[in-house]
């Protein structure tokens, strides 16, 4: 099991060099937490399914296909702010640049 600091690095380094690599195992280890199973393509659905509203078509943002409106991206700021607070998402934003 992860501390919160172990957990807080991992992910400040999915978002300074977008690792694919760490993102698909925390999608596994979502499916197997929630499924029992170890997919990747489940983990996926499960993260899917919590944000149904926002679609992504590319990570750029720059594809006319993405359907994430400005409402949509402040309400996962604001879920996230409720969930680990703000010290944490400094620390997850510093660590990026």
């Amino acid at each position: 099991m992860l501390n919160s600091s172990q957990v807080d690095d991992i992910y400040s380094a999915i978002l300074k060099d977008s690792d694919n690599l760490i993102s698909e195992s925390i999608a596994a280890n979502i499916s197997l937490r929630l499924n029992d199973t170890i997919s990747v393509d489940k983990g996926v659905r499960l993260i899917q399914n919590i944000s149904k509203q926002k679609e992504l078509f590319d990570g750029s943002g720059l594809s006319r296909y993405n359907l994430v409106t400005p409402k949509s991206v402040i309400s996962s700021l604001h879920d996230i702010y409720n969930l680990i607070g703000f010290d944490r998402i400094k620390r997850y934003f510093l660590r990026t640049i």
